[in-house]
């Protein structure tokens, strides 16, 4: 359990999305990477050609991904059906006054390093 803070506003933070929740819906090729790096990064690396799917580089960012389907960064496979498949995590968070609610871990005081110091 997380502690409730006296300070801030209620914030709904989801951690995980998807794949399941929607089965008939395909991931993005830009999304395959989201644990790592921005969309728009993910966008730069396709049309640089860095991204293969199924050993073929993607042609665009729109491209849709089936389940078996394979992606390599790089040269790296990238399992990007087990973290898409893993269920919604949802927190509900009363966040503390100078807590910035960004996943960005350059930004000092951001919500993931405070929610991982919480256990």
């Amino acid at each position: 359990l997380i502690e409730r803070h006296a300070m801030g506003l209620f914030a709904y933070i989801c951690l995980a999305a998807a794949l399941a929740a929607a089965p008939d819906k395909r991931l993005r090729v830009n999304r395959a990477l989201r644990t790592t790096h921005s969309r728009r990064q993910t966008n730069r690396f396709i049309f640089e050609g860095r991204i293969l799917v199924n050993g073929v580089p993607a042609v665009s960012p729109d491209s849709r991904l089936n389940i078996g389907d394979t992606v390599e960064f790089d040269g790296q496979s990238i399992a990007w059906e087990e973290a898409e498949l893993e269920p919604h995590r949802y927190l509900k968070f009363n966040k503390p006054e100078g807590v910035v609610c960004t996943t960005d871990r350059r930004v000092g005081q951001n919500i993931i390093d405070v929610l991982t110091s919480c256990g």
